[in-house]
């Protein structure tokens, strides 16, 4: 069967794309979960997972190009000017920053008692201010992460969403937002570099990350391009090779030790930008609907948020000698799996929840299911 786009879209919420997300923070917790098992284990430096560890970063770098992608891909010219632009930001706070305070305050908690970061002193009142604003602050455990370490990456979701808003205010079309935020991220750049002295502003400014959100955007206009012409079975399976391929090479260069941080766009975002694009196109010939990978995707956000607590308390037991005459391989696994299992968890009783108390609601026109934040 052939569908064009304005056809299959109307029949699917992109549930390639949210199986994705699915992959996406599987990733990040089997990162976690071996560089916990690496750091702890006695046998883990010869292990056969050892080497690919790297690889789980990547799950970001996804999150990051699936954020662009649907912000572009159902964002529409009508919803224009400062009450469109409103809208688009009070969706994404609601969307995006209850759940992440919920589990900031959780760590807040955890820290005064004594639970966590024992040997460290406890944050400041600026620095627990600045977590909650996601403003990237140099803090006693790592720089530029906030207290739940892992919403550094929604600090650039929203400095991606402020920007995309701006565009909604201004009235630029999509057609043009690729070119409009290029412009815009390429001016903060160069008047941060010029005029500021402040870490924090230059690490938000100067980061390439953002153009990953850009990529993302890009890939959502050629799926729109797709339009004009149907797309067939061999299309689909054409284009879920490349996203394969894609993924491949990104095990390929982080198994050879490149400096990643140095070159990440390129080692990550890149091929993430093919893994999006291939993967939509695929959804768009073959719909994804298996319920675990949505069921995964839909609590990605929860899984990403929460699983931190779940590999902490995995480091703490093999750094006490728990698991050490189990392979480390099957650690990695039997972690990976058992942690994004169980945290999947608080997305049933917590996230949900707490959207329908603060009366969070899809749009209905489009696939906001797909659309919550990264990691994202």
């Amino acid at each position: 069967m052939m569908l064009g786009l304005s056809e299959r879209s109307t029949q699917s919420k992109l549930g390639g794309l949210q199986g994705l997300r699915g992959f996406a923070v599987v990733l990040v917790v089997y990162y976690h979960m071996l560089t916990a098992v690496y750091s702890y284990h006695g046998g883990a430096l010869g292990s056969v997972l050892s080497s690919t560890g790297q690889i789980g970063q990547a799950g970001v770098d996804i999150f990051f190009t699936i954020s662009g992608f649907i912000m572009s891909y159902t964002r529409k010219d009508s919803m224009t000017g400062f009450s469109g632009s409103m809208t688009f930001l009070k969706h994404r706070f609601k969307r995006v920053i209850p759940l992440y305070w919920f589990w900031t305050a959780i760590v807040i908690a955890l820290w005064f008692f004594k639970f966590v970061h024992r040997s460290v002193a406890f944050p400041d009142s600026g620095t627990i201010i600045g977590s909650l604003l996601l403003w990237p602050m140099k803090n006693v455990i790592e720089p530029f992460q906030p207290i739940l370490s892992q919403g550094w990456t929604l600090s650039f979701e929203a400095y991606f969403y402020i920007f995309f808003a701006v565009a909604i205010m201004v009235r630029v079309p999509t057609r043009l937002m690729v070119l409009f935020l290029c412009a815009v991220y390429a001016t903060i750049y160069l008047v941060a570099r010029a005029v500021s002295h402040e870490e924090s502003v230059l690490y938000l400014t100067s980061s390439p990350l953002i153009c990953e959100f850009i990529l993302g955007m890009i890939a959502a206009q050629i799926v729109k391009g797709l339009s004009r012409s149907p797309v067939n079975s061999h299309m689909g399976y054409a284009a879920i090779a490349v996203s394969v391929i894609a993924f491949l090479v990104m095990l390929y260069l982080t198994s050879y030790g490149i400096a990643i941080d140095k070159y990440r766009v390129v080692i990550f975002g890149v091929p993430a930008f093919a893994i999006v694009l291939g993967v939509v196109i695929y959804d768009l010939a073959h719909p994804v609907t298996s319920r675990v990978l949505l069921y995964i995707g839909n609590a990605s956000y929860s899984i990403y948020l929460s699983h931190g607590f779940l590999s902490m308390l995995a480091g703490a037991a093999l750094k006490r000698g728990l698991g050490h005459n189990v392979s480390a391989d099957v650690l990695c696994i039997v972690g990976t799996v058992a942690i994004v299992v169980v945290s999947s968890l608080t997305y049933l009783t917590i996230e949900k929840p707490m959207l329908r108390l603060v009366h969070y609601q899809g749009r209905p026109a489009g696939p906001d299911s797909v659309a919550a934040s990264t990691v994202s």
